[in-house]
């Protein structure tokens, strides 16, 4: 999978610089674990694809109180693909932790077949200028190229709205939550925004209610009292009828 040319970056934001594991260590005083992470053999490459800035992609910053949106980058973890699902998660948030800057983080299998997004919004840390606090994560499915081509085609550069950078970024935000629901509502879409945060509530409403029936029904092959057995039918039935009524509320 071919990052360079799903997102079809223009020549100008191009950068292919390949980041040394000794430059993200100078960030700041790391962990014991997060060196032995950064150190490992199976982390086989980091590189920035792309950087995305005023001077390079004419897209105008955004900075508030909180935020810094002044730069962007994409940046590409190529990861030994026996320890990839170990790996992917915490790759990608280390990454995003040392990084002042907001980031696009391409984690990737190194026999590419296997690939995730990740992006985190950021504010500025109380006692350091330099230092940013991660509030939220946000990481996509498994991105397979024949179950994901409409997801794909929306990452293209040229489809981004580009008011300005953290409207740039909350496009990319937007779209990861859009290929989460993909599986239960049989297609990925781009909504708006407040149409995808509505249809994520009630996925989470969805993922509850089948994680009770789950349980009702192990407790239902150890249950002995006829009684016992008829409530949790009946709770069972009750919350197969919630999940099929919730599931409607987002075809």
């Amino acid at each position: 999978m071919n990052w360079e040319e799903i997102i079809s970056f223009p020549s100008g934001v191009l950068v292919k610089y390949t980041i040394k594991k000794v430059e993200l260590k100078k960030q700041r005083d790391l962990t014991s674990s997060e060196l032995k992470l950064i150190d490992s053999a199976d982390v086989k490459q980091i590189q920035l694809i792309a950087s995305i800035n005023q001077p390079m992609a004419n897209i105008e910053p955004y900075q508030d109180e909180l935020e810094d949106y002044t730069q962007l980058y994409f940046i590409r973890v190529l990861l030994s693909g026996d320890m990839y699902a170990k790996l992917y998660k915490s790759t990608s948030k280390l990454i995003h932790q040392l990084l002042p800057h907001h980031g696009i983080v391409i984690t990737q299998s190194d026999d590419l077949k296997i690939s995730h997004l990740s992006l985190a919004t950021k504010r500025y840390h109380k006692q350091s200028a330099e230092q940013r606090v991660l509030e939220e994560i946000y990481l996509s499915e498994a991105i397979e190229t024949e179950s994901s081509q409409a997801f794909l085609d929306a990452l293209a550069y040229a489809k981004v709205p580009k008011q300005n950078l953290k409207v740039f970024y909350t496009y990319y935000i937007q779209a990861l939550k859009n290929h989460a629901l993909a599986d239960l509502t049989g297609e990925y879409v781009q909504r708006p925004d407040y149409v995808t945060d509505e249809f994520l509530q009630i996925a989470q409403q969805i993922k509850v209610a089948e994680e009770q029936v789950e349980s009702y029904s192990k407790i239902l092959k150890s249950a002995t009292q006829m009684s016992e057995k008829v409530a949790l039918n009946t709770d069972i039935h009750r919350l197969k009828q919630e999940i099929q009524q919730l599931k409607e509320k987002i075809k």
